[in-house]
């Protein structure tokens, strides 16, 4: 029962990781990967972290516990004057805490919602998003407080599976807006993409001055080695280093390899702290007297690290690979560590709450804007709509969830926007005429759902990820599908791992899916003739009852974004 619970309320979290990794497993080069994650050049990614992966970690937040601000939560325990007794011993603990203050000072503090979207997006960008979690959930005395028995944040199973979750994000080239919700339009690219920073309102201090302090290491063999660590500076082959000195040897260890630095006991008759690395974990406990200072110069590198981490992780990304693992293997370890199970506490459990119900939206209306007087009228289920009702709900399913929950606008039909029967004849002068007018018309409706009904009456279609556009190869993201409607209702979507052949315009026609099968679908120019073939980019069948189909009707579905598009509350 206890594990069905845990599967079901983390639903939604699963879900959310997994449309993120199909949405940058569309392509297997990593300069392409390091595209698709800049939010200047790809809306829809910020729709999928704030509107999906936020939804997700606050029903986590909430579960358990009575209504709340997520981020409310997360600032009492990380900055809130009652709490700030509490040590930082951790770069989790330290890196939480500069994020909570530099965002509650910035222009999100005035919205808890905001503010917490925008500590997710931070989390993503740095590589820390699975680090603060365990942070939170490391907080056991307070949890036990705030948190029912049966709640996800007690539940040791539930946070590892929490924490497998985000580490498959770890090796994604993150750089979305953290201040994006602030503000009306997002600003241009820069001409230098390598050198933003994922930060926003934050910055990295990469030409800070070193520190140097006086550490000891216990070897094993000789008792108490003397060592000189420079933290930062310029003795190290890069900034980005830590230099044990030691008479005319030294080592160095690059920050990139560090996991975790731990402060420990500051009443200790020796104060020591241990550094975490990989790329096979190992640790290594060195004494200071000066600790504090020690660990809170290792922590302030680490954090300038972090802000710079998206074009590292593009240079270092096999290096990455293997750290992400060792990381994920490591905090998985302490979550175990951190918990303690009903059997030792010798206490009784509380029946766990029931089972939450799924996320649902109701199928929203479609409509029609009339180009002059912008009117807006409902469509219902006359016969001359391809895009029925009954069709809908399993459409709307397979959509991108941020799609859900937004009206259809009929963008354009045949019937009353150009096709092959009109002009002078069927000759070029109609064609370029229909896909002209077609192209012109989408242009800035971006995702669309065309629908086409053929001569022998079957209806099907496809729901592109991207706006349509004359462009030499085939463009568009994996969370394109087609489908057939009638006579048979079937949805075929993107394989991950088969091709890139998405979508392709022309002008010769469109085009949908691509290799050695050929196209999942294809219609010329004017709209008349097309091919439809088993195509391997969907692993769909033909989508006609016949491979090359005259087109009778055509529609284009687009989405309407809603003017208040933010959320306000979980």
């Amino acid at each position: 029962m206890q594990s069905a619970r845990i599967n079901q309320a983390l639903i939604p979290l699963t879900e959310a990781v997994d449309d993120i990794c199909r949405y940058f497993f569309q392509t297997g080069k990593i300069s392409d990967q390091a595209s698709l994650g800049r939010e200047l050049e790809h809306e829809c990614l910020g729709d999928l972290v704030r509107g999906d992966l936020c939804t997700g970690v606050a029903l986590l937040l909430q579960d358990g516990r009575a209504a709340s601000w997520p981020f409310a939560h997360i600032w009492e325990l990380c900055d809130g004057s009652r709490l700030k007794q509490v040590r930082i011993n951790t770069f989790g603990e330290y890196s939480l805490a500069e994020a909570v203050k530099a965002i509650s000072s910035s222009s999100l503090k005035s919205s808890k919602d905001m503010s917490f979207r925008a500590l997710i997006v931070l989390g993503l960008n740095m590589g820390l998003l699975h680090t603060w979690l365990s942070v939170l959930a490391s907080r056991r005395h307070v949890n036990e407080k705030v948190y029912d028995p049966g709640a996800l944040m007690r539940s040791s199973p539930a946070m590892d599976a929490v924490f497998y979750q985000l580490c498959r994000l770890l090796t994604f080239p993150f750089q979305l807006f953290v201040e994006s919700e602030s503000m009306d339009d997002l600003p241009a690219p820069p001409e230098d993409q390598g050198a933003s920073l994922p930060g926003g309102f934050l910055s990295a201090d990469a030409q800070g001055g070193s520190a140097s302090f006086r550490v000891y290491r216990d070897t094993g063999v000789f008792q108490n080695v003397e060592e000189k660590l420079v933290i930062g500076g310029t003795e190290g082959p890069s900034t980005w280093s830590l230099v044990f000195v030691c008479g005319e040897d030294q080592r160095v260890l690059d920050v990139g390899r560090v996991i975790d630095v731990t402060a420990g006991d500051v009443s200790a008759e020796q104060p020591s702290f241990t550094i975490t690395f990989g790329p096979r974990t190992r640790t290594e406990t060195f004494f200071c007297d000066d600790m504090v200072a020690c660990t809170q110069a290792l922590h302030r590198l680490l954090w300038n690290f972090s802000l710079m981490r998206t074009p590292h992780l593009i240079q270092h990304r096999e290096a990455l690979e293997k750290r992400t693992r060792e990381s994920m293997s490591f905090f998985v370890h302490m979550a175990r560590a951190w918990y303690t199970t009903a059997t030792a506490n010798k206490t009784p459990q509380s029946p766990p709450p029931p089972l939450p119900a799924p996320l649902q939206f109701d199928i929203p209306d479609r409509v029609r804007v009339h180009d002059d007087t912008g009117d807006v009228t409902s469509i219902t289920d006359e016969a001359s709509v391809l895009l029925r009702k009954e069709y809908l709900a399993q459409i709307f399913r397979t959509l991108p969830r941020r799609l859900q929950s937004r009206r259809l606008r009929l963008v354009y039909t045949t019937d009353e926007h150009g096709c092959w029967g009109e002009g002078e004849g069927e000759g070029e002068g109609s064609a370029r005429f229909s896909l002209t007018n077609f192209l012109n018309r989408t242009k800035e409706v971006g995702q669309t759902v065309l629908v086409i009904r053929d001569s022998k009456e079957n209806v099907f279609g496809v729901f592109a990820s991207e706006g349509w556009h004359i462009a030499h190869g085939y463009y568009g993201t994996g969370e394109a599908f087609v489908f057939k409607l009638s006579p048979e209702l079937k949805i075929f979507q993107w394989v991950p791992n088969s091709n890139n052949f998405i979508l392709q315009a022309e002008e010769t026609g469109l085009g949908v899916g691509g290799g050695a099968g050929g196209s999942a679908l294809w219609i010329d120019n004017n709209f008349k003739h097309g091919r439809t073939n088993s195509c391997p980019t969907f692993e769909s069948e033909p989508l006609s009852t016949e491979e090359n189909f005259l087109c009778l009707k055509l529609e284009c579905w687009g989405f309407i974004k809603p003017k208040a598009a933010r959320v306000s509350s979980y």
